[in-house]
């Protein structure tokens, strides 16, 4: 029981528009970051100090790491209270606990599908930054 509820979570959570926007917002943040510190646009100077910037570097990378999930923890917000909240909006809860669903099941699934849904927003960050490396200049 515990796969069929957290699959079918996991289901309604991918067909979320707002969830689908999110991950982009992401990785077109994190592409932007990556692309113009590689000076693919040309309005925008990165300055730094020393010689050499490296995009790729394990130091930056970290730093978009850090920067798109600062981003996306408001989107994080919206999806874990999308989880949280959808039987009590649509008062559902005394329908689903008295059934016969144990509460672990049902909130432990719910838990697991709103991780799986947030880490592909945070990984669609690291994604976009991945591609923008990619690019041609």
């Amino acid at each position: 029981m515990f796969f069929k509820l957290t699959s079918f979570e996991i289901w309604i959570g991918l067909r979320q528009r707002s969830h689908w926007i999110y991950a982009v917002l992401c990785f077109l943040f994190s592409f932007g970051l990556v692309h113009a510190a590689a000076g693919g646009l040309s309005q925008i100077k990165i300055v730094t100090i020393g010689d050499a910037f490296i995009v790729n570097s394990p130091g930056n990378i970290d730093r978009i790491a850090s920067l798109s999930a600062f981003f996306a923890i408001f989107a994080i917000a919206n999806i874990v209270s999308f989880y949280a909240n959808r039987d009590f909006e649509h008062k559902m809860h005394a329908l689903v606990f008295s059934s016969g669903v144990r509460k672990y099941n049902y909130v432990s699934s719910r838990f697991i599908a709103s991780l799986g849904i947030s880490s592909l927003v945070i990984s669609s960050a690291l994604f976009g930054a991945w591609v923008a490396t990619l690019m041609p200049y």
